[in-house]
């Protein structure tokens, strides 16, 4: 399920940004304080996507460091997928207190920060130029079936097995178990919340929902959004990684516990543990921060790790700052280095 929610999420995060063709021209250029409450909206959404998009306005200039630093603050990547489709809680409790230290680091540094000429022309995503037809268009749609390649095909039943699975498997297996835990005299009471922790659990109804839209868009969409946007963006390039390093970090983590109980040393050594957490968050991609996700959901480090490394992290949205200026990619990183030793200290003190 959790896989299938995060192609999903993939899926409609491209699509959405395809039929906006990459344009963010909202007026942001003339407030500050504007300027660091889009940056963290942007950067609070799960992806990377929105991060790309503060990058690039401040590459030309169209906003300022301080809303840089916000969206990489904000951000963790696309782990935000893996988190809001296992724990939705503590997703948004980090997603708050992210968005929360980005607001103040980002008006804090934009106050202090010189006045610089803005770019008046607003930059665009890379998009392609038939990508204005990816709406839904009359007409196209029963020619589209008629003519359906192999490729359309292939995801119409893919996506229709991830949405049945709800309904022939996740929802029995878990009523099936809800039912055997509880007392067999309030078997009418048993049966409703077996059905209210199954199939009509609300994050079955959503993730089904969310899978229906995902099957209009496939139905709808021309060829090349499928084969630009969905087989060569969104599967190959972010979909397959995370899907690869969620696996390995459960499987290592399992292969671990199988051998060691690791939960005594990391109570022993959080020091250390914290300066892992930093180290891994350099790295400026997503997939390697999955560890700390699957090790928080698996109650062997305290949510203070979990902060630590979602603050000095940005997911790939570091990179094309990292390609043009390399200066402010290292002094995004040290002023993040310098908060996270902040909570470091005040987590090792208070034991959060």
């Amino acid at each position: 399920m959790v896989s299938g929610f995060v192609f999903f999420m993939l899926m409609l995060i491209e699509y959405i940004h395809v039929v906006r063709k990459g344009n963010f021209k909202v007026n942001i250029g003339k407030s500050k304080f504007l300027q660091v409450l889009f940056a963290t909206f942007m950067g609070s959404l799960p992806g990377c996507m929105g991060t790309f998009a503060v990058v690039t306005l401040f590459t030309h200039r169209v906003v300022k460091f301080g809303s840089l630093i916000a969206v990489s603050l904000a951000t963790f990547g696309d782990e935000a997928f893996i988190f809001f489709g296992t724990d939705p809680i503590n997703a948004l409790i980090l997603t708050g207190i992210l968005a929360s230290i980005a607001i103040v680091t980002g008006i804090a540094f934009t106050l202090f920060e010189k006045n610089a000429p803005l770019d008046k022309n607003y930059p665009h995503f890379q998009t392609h130029k038939d990508d204005c037809h990816c709406k839904p268009v009359e007409g196209k749609f029963k020619l589209q079936l008629q003519k359906i390649s192999i490729s359309r095909a292939f995801l119409i039943a893919i996506l229709l097995l991830i949405i049945l699975s709800q309904f022939l498997g996740g929802g029995h297996a878990e009523a099936t178990e809800h039912i055997h835990n509880e007392v067999v005299e309030h078997e009418h009471e048993t049966v409703l919340n077996a059905h209210a922790h199954g199939l009509l659990s609300p994050e079955t109804l959503v993730f089904i929902i969310v899978g229906i839209v995902i099957l209009f868009i496939v139905l709808t969409v021309p060829e090349h959004f499928l084969t630009e946007h969905v087989w060569s963006h969104v599967l190959k390039k972010h979909f397959l990684p995370i899907f690869l390093w969620t696996f390995a970090s459960i499987f290592l983590i399992q292969l671990l516990l199988s051998f060691y109980d690791p939960a005594h040393w990391i109570e022993e050594n959080m020091n250390i543990v914290f300066l892992t957490a930093i180290l891994i968050g350099l790295i400026p991609i997503s997939g390697p921060h999955l560890i700390f996700i699957s090790l928080f959901t698996g109650g062997l480090i305290p949510f203070s790790v979990l902060l630590i490394n979602a603050v000095v992290q940005e997911g790939h949205g570091g990179l094309p700052l990292l390609a043009e200026s390399k200066k402010d990619f290292f002094k995004m990183k040290a002023i993040k280095i310098g908060i996270a030793l902040i909570i470091a200290l005040a987590a090792y003190f208070f034991k959060f």
